[in-house]
């Protein structure tokens, strides 16, 4: 078992994509309730969808992964994931609005 930042060498191209990875996904955040590029079938913005969980939750695995290559207590890659989870954290949800409507066809709609 390897520690933080204590990696064999022949894996530096794989930490190197899953880094690049971690930044492209890092621009496409911060993942509210309104961030989303379909309108839900109520037509109410504020109806909960799926839309942009796949990019948060692609964005959260790989800068974790990324901060596992840091030999470091915590990185831009641990600080992102902090941001990206608060960002779509329930208190989020509450303050933007979000109708109480969340009936099955609304929360696993995907555009």
């Amino acid at each position: 078992m390897y520690s933080t930042g204590d990696f064999l060498p022949t894996t530096r191209y794989a930490q190197e994509t899953i880094t690049q990875w971690a930044l492209e996904l890092a621009l496409k955040g911060l993942w509210t309730v309104m961030n989303k590029t379909v309108v839900p079938p109520s037509g109410d913005m504020h109806d909960y969808v799926v839309g942009a969980f796949s990019d948060l939750a692609d964005a959260v695995l790989y800068n974790s992964v990324s901060h596992t290559f840091q030999d470091q207590p915590t990185s831009l890659y641990s600080q992102n994931v902090v941001n990206f989870l608060k960002s779509a954290s329930i208190s989020v949800f509450l303050t933007s609005s979000v109708s109480p409507k969340l009936h099955l066809e609304f929360s696993f709609f995907v555009g």
